[in-house]
């Protein structure tokens, strides 16, 4: 496996920039109470960036070891200012003129008024959805798609600026994002390249509200944030391409880099050292020969909001702790307890058929798992996704699994088959692909139900959610019948459901990000 590489070069480093000013907001304010009116007319704004060495809208190599952005014909920036009265926006400046082949460029725009406290700017023109005193609220997309001519989508390219006082007209650019740099070579599939924390809270994408400061800082506040982002390409595509994040949060637990195939296929590079993305840095992740990287086939890209990619096949049981997938996404395979990892019937190798998980304290370990317990969900080490068939899986949440079916059809096939076999599969609503769920049924050792039940009209599958709606000892599962939805849920249709823990149900793995 091709060893990840990170590193921040300063010839690396883009700029995007804000206006600075050199007083307090509350000074700026002050000051301009005894301004008069401003009018209203056509303004020239002077725009370069924070380092002579980096611009903005064209990315062209100019040398072996630097590598430039330029102002290009065309391109607008979008004004705002402010004063003790008043605020203005989407007032929009069109580049008139270029100096220093595109490191530099005036911008006119109209209907601007002059004598204001401050003048901000954001690029590109067209990526905000609100401003308020300097402040744009804009997104860093969590799904940038290639533009056309650029090797990254120029929305995600922002900077920001800021002028210094109400007669200055000079806007300093600086780069909000950071970029991840790939390159790829005999590409034989690769359409997304992406980029995740590998804990699960991280911020790398999403609405992003940002402001310059007068001393020229930059700060930010985040909202309806993702843990990963990614860069579709065109399909077999070669060449370098940049991918941009939300600079500076830490990752603590690293993060994973992907290349995903249009066929679900993916590559994966998992990089566990802590590391921080700096705000205006390219990371350059190195070179990847496509046709010669190994790749994971055990996943269907469904095209969910969250990204989660579900595995085809159920974890199946072996001898003793042999245990992988199952050979087929036709196959049953193993029948666990909540928080088991030895399937019913199975035991460690020594003769001894442990149970993990107390019924009667709720109880895995020294965690207690009930609606006031310390633990609410599966923790890695009782997740038998996880620990059976590897760590790139494990059991799917509750959110999860209510993601799924909201966004997929279920077409059921208990009375008939499906291939000459029982079970559900569910179509993608947003890229048309399937997953299949045999009808296992599911193990039950009480009620007068003991050994395997309902197979071939029942498809029940263990979340890592225990369900604190319910009474002590439930979790969780994804539960379809051969008359849509069994249990609790959503109604006729298929979907959630939530049973005792020390049922034994079928699990489908997630693919752990």
């Amino acid at each position: 496996m091709k060893t990840l590489r990170y590193f921040a070069n300063t010839a690396f480093v883009l700029s995007l920039a804000m206006f600075a000013s050199c007083s307090s907001d509350n000074d700026i304010e002050k000051n301009d109470e005894n301004k008069e009116s401003a009018s209203v007319e056509e303004m020239v704004f002077t725009a370069s960036f924070e380092g002579d060495e980096t611009t903005r809208a064209v990315l062209t190599k100019e040398s072996s070891s630097t590598e430039r952005m330029h102002w290009q014909e065309g391109d607008k920036i979008l004004l705002s200012w402010y004063n003790n009265t008043s605020t203005g926006e989407n007032n929009k400046a069109t580049i008139s003129k270029m100096y220093s082949n595109g490191t530099k460029a005036e911008f006119t725009g109209s209907g601007i008024p002059s004598g204001k406290s401050y003048y901000a700017a954001i690029y590109p023109d067209d990526v905000v959805s609100s401003v308020n005193h300097g402040e744009f609220t804009t997104e860093i997309k969590t799904h940038q798609v290639l533009t056309s001519g650029y090797p990254y989508d120029k929305s995600a390219m922002l900077m920001i600026a800021r002028t210094t006082s109400s007669y200055d007209k000079n806007l300093v650019f600086k780069n909000v994002p950071t970029l991840i740099k790939v390159t790829l070579t005999n590409n034989d599939g690769v359409k997304y390249i992406r980029v995740r924390s590998n804990y699960e809270n991280s911020i790398l994408s999403g609405t992003y509200a940002v402001q310059m400061s007068n001393s020229g800082d930059i700060s930010s506040k985040k909202s309806n944030t993702n843990n990963y982002a990614q860069l579709e390409i065109p399909e077999n595509s070669n060449g370098t391409f940049y991918l941009a994040l939300i600079p500076g949060t830490p990752l603590n637990s690293g993060f994973t880099f992907e290349l995903e195939k249009s066929d679900g296929s993916i590559y994966v590079n998992k990089y566990t050292e802590s590391v921080t993305f700096g705000r205006s840095q390219i990371y350059d992740f190195g070179t990847f020969d496509v046709s010669g990287l190994t790749y994971m086939t055990d996943f269907v890209n469904l095209d969910l909001p969250s990204g989660t990619l579900w595995c085809t096949r159920n974890i199946t049981a072996g001898s003793g702790t042999s245990t992988t997938l199952v050979n087929s996404m036709y196959d049953n395979g193993g029948y666990y307890a909540w928080g088991d990892l030895l399937a019913f019937n199975q035991d460690d190798g020594s003769g001894n058929k442990k149970t993990k998980y107390n019924s009667s304290t709720y109880t895995l370990g020294d965690d207690i798992y009930t609606t006031s317990g310390s633990v609410s969900t599966l923790k890695d080490e009782y997740d038998a996704a996880y620990q059976i068939a590897g760590h790139a899986y494990c059991m799917p949440t509750y959110a999860q699994i209510e993601e799924l079916y909201n966004n997929c059809t279920v077409t059921y096939y208990t009375s008939t088959t499906y291939q000459g076999h029982y079970g559900v599969l569910l179509t993608s609503k947003n890229n048309g692909k399937t997953l299949w769920l045999p009808a296992a049924g599911y193990h039950c050792d009480t009620w007068g139900k003991s050994g395997l039940n309902s197979e071939n009209s029942y498809s029940h599958y263990w979340s890592k959610s225990l369900n604190p709606k319910s009474s002590a000892g439930y979790a969780y599962c994804l539960d379809f019948s051969n008359s849509g939805l069994d249990g609790h849920g959503w109604g006729s249709g298929g979907g959630n459901y939530y049973d005792r823990r020390f049922c034994g149900k079928c699990i489908r793995p997630v693919y752990r990000r």
